[in-house]
Order: C-alpha cells, then sequence, then structure tokens
C-alpha cells in the first residue's frame, strides 16, 4: 500500500537535493505550488500521469518514488513503470498483459487503484485472466471498481473455496444486490448465521431477508440480532416472530423492540390481549408510544364502563389527552 507520508517525504528531500523551490517544481509540473505542498506533507498523491514527469525530472524510476527512494529490483522497476506510464496514457491492454504475465505483481494495481479513474481500472480488470487475479484482490480493489465489473469479476470467482464472510463484509457496499445474494447463498449454513448477515443486510433487499427468516430456529432466536435486522425486514415476517414471542411469557418483552417495525394494528391487537388478561399490562405501557389514539380512547371508555380497572389504564397517562385524564379522575372521584 502506498504510503502518502513517506512518499511526500521523499519527494521533498529529493526537490532540496535538486536546490528547487516547491514554485519551481509546481511550474516543471504545471501543478499549483500548493499542490506540491499539500504532497510533501503526505495530504494527498500525485495524479498518476504525474509521476513519469516527477521521475524523469528527479532521474529516478516511478516505482523509485513510489517505494520513498527504496532501491527494488532494477528489472521489476522498469516493468511497474511502463505499469504507470500505461495508465496515463491509457494502453490498458499492454497494463492488462503485464499483470496476466506477472512481470508486473498484481499488488501494485491495487497500490495505484486510488490514483487511476474507474473507466480505466475497469478496463483493465476485465482484461485479466483467472489465474492473475483472486477474490482477496477483487475485494481490495472493490473501492475501485464500478458495480458491473466487480459483478464479473465476482462471478468468475463464485467456485472459490475461499470466499468466506468477512470478504462478503468488505464487498456488500460495491456489488449489486443480485451478487450479494449469489455469495450469502454460498456460504449461508442451513441454521442461517445471523451474525455474520448482520453487517450486509442494509445492501439485501426485503424479499430475501424474509426468506432468512423463514429458516431462523424459532426456539433459539437471538432476539438481539432481530432487532438489528428488523428495519431491513418487512412487517408480515416481523409480526410472525411477535406472534411466536406472544406464545412464550419469557419472551413476551421482546415484541417491544420489535414495536416501532410492527404497525399500529399489530399493537391494538396487544391491547386486546391484554385486555383479555392473556398478555401482562406492563407489555402495553412500555409500547404505548406505539398505540392509537383510538384504542386509547376506547381503553378509557372501558374504564369508565367497568369492563377494566382503572389502575390498568393509569401507566398510560403521559399518552392519554387531557379529556381522557379528566374523564379518569371523575371516576376515581366517584369510586
Amino acid at each position: 500500500m502506498l504510503d502518502s507520508r513517506k512518499i511526500g517525504a521523499y519527494i521533498s528531500r529529493v526537490r532540496k537535493e535538486k536546490d528547487m523551490t516547491q514554485v519551481e517544481l509546481a511550474n516543471h509540473l504545471n501543478v499549483s505550488h500548493q499542490a506540491v505542498s499539500k504532497w510533501e506533507r503526505g495530504e494527498s498523491l500525485p495524479d498518476i500521469g504525474t509521476f513519469p514527469l516527477l521521475a524523469q525530472l528527479f532521474g529516478v524510476t516511478i516505482d523509485h518514488i513510489m517505494n520513498s527512494g527504496e532501491v527494488l529490483n532494477n528489472d521489476a522497476s522498469r516493468h511497474f513503470d511502463e505499469m504507470i506510464i500505461g495508465f496515463s496514457t491509457s494502453k490498458t491492454d499492454q497494463i492488462a498483459e503485464m499483470l496476466n504475465t506477472k512481470r508486473v505483481d498484481i499488488h501494485k494495481l491495487v497500490d495505484v487503484a486510488p490514483m487511476v479513474k474507474a473507466s480505466i481500472l475497469n478496463k483493465v480488470s476485465t482484461q485479466l485472466d483467472d489465474d492473475a487475479i483472486n477474490i482477496t484482490i477483487i475485494t481490495q480493489l472493490a473501492p475501485f471498481l464500478g458495480t458491473e465489473t466487480l459483478d464479473d469479476l465476482i462471478e468468475r470467482q463464485l467456485n472459490n473455496d475461499t470466499i468466506s464472510w468477512p470478504i462478503i463484509t468488505q464487498l456488500a457496499p460495491f456489488i449489486s444486490k443480485e451478487t450479494l445474494i449469489q455469495l450469502a447463498d454460498k456460504v449461508i449454513d442451513e441454521s442461517v448465521n445471523f451474525q455474520a448477515l448482520i453487517n450486509i443486510v442494509p445492501f439485501l433487499d426485503k424479499n430475501y431477508i424474509d426468506h432468512l427468516i423463514e429458516k431462523i430456529d424459532k426456539e433459539n432466536i437471538n432476539w438481539h440480532l432481530i432487532r438489528s435486522i428488523a428495519p431491513f425486514a418487512s412487517k408480515d415476517k416481523l409480526i410472525q416472530l411477535a406472534d411466536f414471542a406472544i406464545k412464550d411469557s419469557i419472551k413476551i418483552q421482546e415484541i417491544v423492540s420489535l414495536a416501532p417495525f410492527l404497525g399500529k394494528d399489530y399493537m391494538n391487537r396487544l391491547v386486546e390481549l391484554a385486555e383479555n388478561e392473556e398478555i401482562n399490562w406492563e407489555v402495553i405501557y412500555a409500547i404505548a408510544p406505539f398505540i392509537s389514539s383510538e384504542t386509547l380512547n376506547r381503553l378509557v371508555d372501558h374504564v369508565v364502563d367497568k369492563k377494566i380497572r382503572v389502575e390498568q389504564v393509569a401507566g398510560l397517562a403521559p399518552f392519554l389527552s387531557k379529556e381522557n385524564l379528566n374523564k379518569l379522575f371523575n371516576k376515581m372521584d366517584t369510586e
């Protein structure tokens, strides 16, 4: 990986050895002296087309500059210089040929990728042989390649046994949903590793997430992880999980964490269960912000009609209207 600080320090040192000011160097390269200053402070790197000019001006190889003055194998350095010149002149065929024949190490492509336009990098990558690139290199190039190119490269690697969850997590923001699903299907097991999935769910579609929820072992649900994927799942599937939790008094509190995603109709249904004493009223107090005003009105009316006790509704006081509160106070005065 290129180190901008070390490269900048090397440019600064050689410039001074040549007895040149930043302004003079900038004039030679047709850039601003502010740009040269940023290079030397390690805040940025020269454009890839500037490296050949720097090398010519300093009388060194491009590889020499990019390695901060370190002396490397002359043959390898020469080929690397050819690759950089190829990038600056958009000779993608020549670059791909150097990488395919391993005259230039594929890791060098990763090093310079941040400085190369996506259109050029896409053309080079699509011309690489299968044995010249692997899923690890593709992952490292992902932030700099177009989605279509990435999908094509990954398609060629689907039979690669080294595809793992960490790799899929790194690729997720840059590939299409279709390709991401293919990768997930390749490594997913029957029990569904939701801990691994949690990092990629924002990039999946609801249908696929619902499909995964169907595979959950409901007797051993990790509710913490369910809460994490809830914003990305469909309401219907979350209601299925909530219905399962209702049957288990120990898990009933888990519904509270899903409340924002279940809808008011489901909240109203829980209220009815509480009225029928099928679930604890503490659950209703916890989901109070999600209960409709119509249902709150109905509860107060039921207190007045003596269908439920006033203390059962008292926990909902912060969410009741003044009119409803007055009804409750009047009921309490009467009693």
